[in-house]
């Protein structure tokens, strides 16, 4: 892997430096259009630190009862999860 700036130079070597992006707020945006990711910016900000910081589960039938039920019976209310 090389370090960031031998990487932009073989980046503006092979394909311009038109494809690079001079702030991450920029690089960001443009992800964030139609053509590309469209994704929410506010969206991805909040859940993306989450996403990196992602841990293979173990038992994952524990996990979705203890963490994505629980989550959706406080949003409508509680009932008996067997």
């Amino acid at each position: 892997m090389l370090e960031d700036e031998r990487f932009r130079t073989w980046i503006r070597r092979e394909f311009g430096s038109d494809c690079l992006m001079s702030r991450q707020q920029d690089y960001l945006a443009e992800m964030a259009t139609h053509q590309h990711l469209y994704f929410d910016r506010n969206a991805f900000q909040r859940t993306f630190p989450k996403a990196i910081a992602f841990e293979p589960e173990d038992n994952v039938e524990r996990f979705i009862r203890d963490f994505l039920l629980e989550r959706i019976l406080s949003m409508f209310g509680t009932c008996a999860v067997p």
